[in-house]
């Protein structure tokens, strides 16, 4: 009998930490992604080989945070068969995106705190919006 009881107090242990955490539905928020989005302008400062690393990162972030959001929009948008609600062109560079979804990010202070994947979408809807006849 008492086998038994450990593996109970251990699943209830766990469950009492897990709940005392709080849970956040976005890992990245507008603040942080504009955050990330300047790291290009540090990168383009003299500074100490430690900042220069952090810019570098904070700038593959950005970059690789906007096209993980036009990829999934673009994928999930074909693959569901939605009527598209932006319609970035096929030739556009990833930095082009950068620069619409940080001069949006700029604009709209308001909206940092905000989880920074529906800004993206929100900046790039606004800068290609889909033309309709």
């Amino acid at each position: 009998m008492k086998h038994h009881f450990w593996p109970a107090v251990l699943l209830l242990a766990t469950l009492l930490v897990a709940l005392a955490f709080p849970v956040q539905a976005a890992f990245v928020d507008g603040l942080q992604l504009l955050k990330y989005c300047q790291g290009e302008d540090r990168a383009d400062r003299a500074m100490t080989p430690d900042e220069l690393v952090r810019a570098e990162h904070d700038r593959f972030e950005c970059f690789g945070y906007i096209e993980g959001v036009v990829d999934d929009y673009e994928s999930s948008t074909r693959v569901s068969n939605l009527t598209p609600i932006m319609c970035t062109p096929a030739d556009i560079r990833l930095g082009q995106a950068k620069i619409v979804v940080r001069r949006y990010l700029e604009t709209h202070p308001e909206l940092l705190h905000l989880p920074a994947c529906p800004i993206v979408r929100a900046a790039l809807k606004e800068a290609f919006p889909c033309i309709t006849k």
